[in-house]
């Protein structure tokens, strides 16, 4: 059984560098993005002049695109609440793509682990972005 993951935008900027790394990570795992993470991408690629239907297109030919779905909301919300109770104040982007990996129980694929690990103790589980692909790919934002 394939291994389903979430990928990070950053993550998903990074393989799309590759089309051969890309290819070689769409066959390893069942890759999922948040559509959160759909309109990062797209907004980069219609910003730089692409066609968005086009665009759009493609990204859910290769990818699983998860909904905003109501458990989601929820998931971000509670998320959101108990880290700012904590003094960790994290973007609305991130909070439903780390919401999304929670609630579809599948790793989140990123290279900025820093950033995320923050909701490690609320049920994220982590892959560094460089443990799919060989590299050491780590940044913050």
């Amino acid at each position: 059984m394939v291994e389903k993951i979430l990928l990070d935008t950053d993550a998903l900027i990074e393989l799309h560098k590759d089309r051969k790394e890309l290819n070689r990570v769409l066959l390893s795992f069942d890759c999922h993005i948040s559509i959160v993470s759909l309109y990062e991408y797209l907004f980069g690629l219609i910003y730089r002049g692409r066609d968005l239907e086009e665009s759009k297109r493609y990204m859910e030919e290769l990818y699983y695109v998860v909904p905003l779905t109501q458990e989601i909301l929820k998931r971000a919300l509670t998320l959101d609440v108990d880290l700012t109770k904590e003094g960790h104040r994290l973007e609305f982007r991130d909070l439903v793509i780390g919401a999304t990996a929670i609630e579809m129980n599948m790793p989140l694929v990123t290279g900025n682990i820093k950033h995320f690990e923050r909701m490690k103790a609320h049920g994220l589980s982590i892959l560094p972005l460089g443990s799919l692909t060989g590299s050491s790919s780590h940044r913050s934002r």
